[in-house]
């Protein structure tokens, strides 16, 4: 079963959520505007922020699996949403660090 279908998402709603939580993320970690583009723009730091985001939907998983069919929806949405948001807790600091040297042409 994929996340989508236990949650009751389309995958254009899962996919949403996801890129709401990285820009979400992002914004949390920056310091201003253009440290929010850098952060956007960096391929290597979104890569780890994807990987962090499945560790946290494998570990998901794994703990809803007994709850499957004797939870709502609504419940099941709630606990995603409470170990999704674990990824705000750390960050690589190698990798910001690289990030906020891109140069953002205007």
């Amino acid at each position: 079963m994929t996340i989508s279908n236990l949650l009751k998402y389309s995958p254009e709603a899962y996919e949403g959520i996801l890129f709401e939580t990285w820009f979400t993320y992002a914004d949390i970690i920056s310091v201003n505007e253009q440290d929010l583009q850098k952060i956007l723009a960096n391929a290597a730091y979104f890569n780890w922020f994807l990987q962090e985001y499945r560790r946290l939907e494998a570990e998901f998983l794994q703990e809803i699996q007994p709850y499957i069919g004797k939870i709502d929806t609504k419940t099941t949405r709630d606990f995603y949403d409470e170990k999704i948001c674990l990824i705000a807790n750390h960050y690589p600091k190698s990798l910001l660090k690289n990030a906020r040297k891109i140069k953002i042409i205007n």
